[in-house]
């Protein structure tokens, strides 16, 4: 699906930020939109310079 997708975007848990997994779903370069609940500034930093728009979505 990722492959014929016109925009992907990933919704991520806080958690899984800055770790490591089993597995790739796909390359940061294919990703255009990354939503999650938190993310430290310098990650987020990083992520924007390869183009990735980051949403940090608040807490109510």
């Amino acid at each position: 699906m990722i492959d014929v997708a016109e925009k992907v975007i990933v919704l991520a848990d806080s958690t899984k930020m800055n770790m490591r997994g089993l597995g790739e779903i796909c390359n940061l370069h294919r990703i255009y939109v990354l939503i999650t609940g938190g993310i430290y500034n310098e990650t987020k930093a990083k992520l924007e310079e390869l183009g990735i728009d980051v949403v940090v979505a608040g807490k109510d």
